[in-house]
């Protein structure tokens, strides 16, 4: 296990759309949950001077080899935008086709046959039973997962205890 400070974090983090946004970008309090899982608050600023917005959020990293190519999944329209580039496809993961709740649960992938190979009706459900505010992003080498909101400890445990469940069904396809 390497050892990382804030700044090491941030660069290690930096493919992650969520990181992508804002300046004055910062991590706040960061835990270590278990061997390969961190809990981190994440801050950043938008607008400036009298017009300007700080915004925290809670994520969870997993340092894991999974069997998923990179992919962002969540139902945020500006998440979408801002985990697209030119090479990315969004797939609709909705688990019943017609009964999406506005916008609907969607990846952005680079390799959507890659990743249709590995993607179960079991995960599917799973990830529509998530919280519509959280995301999960898939790097090489990392599962991550993050909503709105500080480190309230509830939620850290709900975060935490969906990632390792992630992980699990991850390190079963890999």
């Amino acid at each position: 296990m390497v050892s990382r400070g804030a700044k090491d974090w941030l660069r290690y983090l930096g493919g992650v759309a969520l990181m992508q946004l804002g300046h004055s970008r910062r991590l706040g309090p960061m835990f270590q949950a278990a061997d390969n899982l961190w809990l981190f608050s994440y801050i950043f600023e938008t607008g400036f001077e009298h017009r300007r917005d700080t915004h925290t959020w809670r994520l969870v990293v997993c340092e894991i080899e999974h069997g998923y190519g990179r992919a962002t999944v969540t139902r945020q329209d500006w998440l979408i935008a801002a985990g697209s580039s030119p090479g990315t496809h969004n797939i609709s993961l909705n688990h019943q086709p017609g009964h999406e709740r506005p916008p609907g649960l969607q990846a952005v992938v680079e390799d959507p046959e890659a990743w249709s190979e590995h993607y179960s009706d079991e995960l599917r459900q799973w990830f529509g039973s998530q919280p519509e505010e959280r995301s999960w992003e898939f790097l090489p080498g990392l599962i991550v997962g993050y909503e709105p909101g500080g480190l309230q400890e509830t939620e850290l445990v709900s975060l935490e205890d969906s990632a390792r469940k992630l992980a699990d069904q991850s390190v079963k396809k890999a």
